[in-house]
Formats: C-alpha cells, structure tokens, sequence
C-alpha cells in the first residue's frame, strides 16, 4: 500500500511540474592511479575514463542524471628486481 501511494505521489507531482528539462554530454578526463602496500616499490601510471551522462529535470528542483564511465587503472610495480605493469579497465554505471 505504501509503495503504490509513493507511485501515486510522484507520478502527481511530475505531472504538475512546468520546468521538464534533457540534456546529455559527454564526461572525459586522465587519471594518475598508484598501488600501495606491503613491500612492493610501485610506481603511478597515467590512464584515462571516458563516457556520457543524460540529465532528466523534474521541476527546478529536482533532476535525475544517470551517467556511464569506461576508465583505466594501474601502476607500475618493482618487486625483488622484477618488473611487471598492471592494468584494469572497468565500466561504471551510476544512477541506472
């Protein structure tokens, strides 16, 4: 009962709000990432994120802005005179 009550409020209030905006743009940036811990000699290593973002506006108050990133990570590790380098690659999705 009380979910359909919230469902019943909100679809009212998005109903009655005047100020219904969308946008989207695109999200870009390079990222300095390091690994730390035990006795490991690691060094940082440059990688990059990309993705894009929507903004839904409810209203002048409220907006929804979900957004998807692919980004890299890693470092350059140094362990008894052995070199080796890390890389890992991820998507992250908020607000989806």
């Amino acid at each position: 009962m009380n979910k359909l009550c919230i469902t019943f409020i909100l679809c009212v209030v998005s109903a009655t709000s005047f100020a219904q905006t969308f946008g989207f743009g695109p999200k870009a940036g390079v990222n300095l990432s390091n690994y730390q811990g035990g006795n490991i000699q690691a060094e940082a290593k440059v990688g990059y994120h990309f993705g894009g973002m929507l903004n839904f506006g409810f209203g002048s108050v409220f907006s929804i802005q979900p957004e998807v990133l692919f980004s890299t990570l890693g470092a350059k590790v140094e362990r008894s005179g052995n070199k080796a380098d890390f890389k890992i690659n991820y998507l992250k999705c908020q607000s989806c």
